[in-house]
């Protein structure tokens, strides 16, 4: 099976550089068709950067869109690719040496439709780890990732850091809701739609990348993306979680959102943009509400 890996970017064209080249020096490079770099209107000469890494690497693709919006450049690399699976990563990864053959190679198995790979932050140290809840929803909600735990079994949901699914099921569900107002859910989102055609998800801990998180210094950084933010919550909830009858609304969820939003808050020293969050949470909720009855 061969493999497209698709990469969003904005203004990290040094952290880009890293990723593309561990990439390309996987051990095993003949499942690896293309690699597909979607920059979002970048102004440190990333554009330019791929046009002389592409001269040298031609399954390097690349494209801009003249907007700055990470889920409609992963749809668009989704349509441009031509593998038989898609594989999404940041652009401030750096991918183990087996990567790419770990992450491939559990699609000899026809009923799984995605795999999602072990998640370390950047120079972490390959310790013990005892999580066992790994990409699990909590039927009022909560989400467990633990996504830097070593064994291999069936989840709920991948990290969009590193995960991939066959092509042919990303292009049934028409790949990411764009309803979502930042890349927050979103892919988690991608995940359970791809469940509901009746395929399984399984996270393998050998298909390794390290993690800069280069992105958590900003996605908190305004009123309008902590309103993005905490839509995307209510968002998720009401047209995942409400409309499988998990749990209905309840005084309970409610209470429990109110309260981490202003816990998260204080945490942050954001308490100024209170309302704007609530606006974000009451919206949110609305709009799941709503495609649940379309």
């Amino acid at each position: 099976m061969k493999a497209s890996v698709v990469i969003p970017t904005l203004n990290r064209k040094a952290d880009l550089s890293e990723c593309l080249d561990s990439i390309f020096e996987c051990s095993q490079q003949s499942s690896l068709l293309e690699v597909i770099v979607v920059d979002n209107n970048s102004t440190d000469g990333t554009l330019e950067y791929l046009r002389e890494y592409a001269a040298e690497e031609p399954r390097l693709k690349f494209t801009q869109i003249p907007v700055r919006n990470a889920i409609r450049a992963r749809n668009l690399g989704f349509n441009l690719s031509s593998g038989d699976i898609i594989i999404h990563i940041d652009d401030d990864i750096i991918v183990d040496k087996e990567w790419l053959k770990n992450i491939v190679a559990p699609y000899v198995d026809e009923s799984i439709g995605g795999v999602g790979g072990r998640l370390l932050d950047y120079k972490q140290e390959l310790g013990p780890n005892s999580r066992r809840i790994v990409g699990r929803i909590a039927p009022w909600g909560q989400l467990f990732t633990n996504f830097d735990a070593r064994e291999y079994r069936e989840v709920t949901f991948l990290h969009g850091s590193n995960m991939s699914f066959r092509k042919d099921l990303v292009r049934r569900v028409n790949g990411l809701d764009q309803n979502y107002k930042t890349n927050w859910r979103d892919d988690t989102d991608l995940c359970l739609r791809i469940k509901k055609l009746g395929y399984r998800l399984v996270f393998q801990p050998a298909a390794l990348v390290w993690h800069k998180g280069a992105g958590r210094r900003t996605r908190f950084s305004s009123s309008d993306r902590l309103y993005g933010y905490f839509w995307n919550r209510e968002y998720f909830y009401y047209k995942n979680m409400f409309a499988a009858k998990t749990l209905l609304w309840s005084p309970f969820f409610t209470l429990s959102e109110t309260t981490f939003c202003m816990a998260f808050l204080v945490k942050q020293s954001l308490m100024r943009n209170l309302g704007k969050c609530f606006q974000g949470m009451r919206e949110g909720s609305i709009a799941g509400l709503r495609h649940n009855r379309s």
